[in-house]
């Protein structure tokens, strides 16, 4: 294990507490958090760019969910909405192959 030089994070301390607070109910909460809080902090500082792209993606992907939300709630209801999806379409190669997995899988299963 790499000699760590402090026990704290690196984070500034109302963030290093902010992130803990949730989890103070435990002391294996606490720990927990720690740990989390220890690592996102050796990530900024020895790996910032990594810690950059990573925030970019989780930021993409917040937009994108929230963007879906949105529409969701001021799509106007249709009723074709609440149907079931269709079932994929299977062609006679798929479907030999499909049973071809199953055979394995019960013989996977029984020996």
């Amino acid at each position: 294990m790499p000699d760590l030089p402090d026990a704290h994070s690196g984070l500034p301390k109302p963030i290093e507490r902010r992130l803990i607070r949730p989890h103070a109910e435990t002391a294996a909460g606490r720990v927990g958090a720690s740990a989390a809080v220890r690592a996102l902090g050796v990530l900024l500082r020895k790996h910032p760019r990594a810690a950059l792209d990573m925030f970019g993606a989780a930021l993409a992907q917040a937009a994108h969910a929230g963007a879906g939300e949105v529409k969701r709630k001021f799509r106007k209801k249709n009723p074709a909405d609440d149907a079931p999806p269709e079932p994929p379409k299977l062609d006679k190669r798929k479907l030999k192959e499909l049973e071809k997995a199953l055979r394995e899988e019960r013989r996977n299963a029984e020996g």
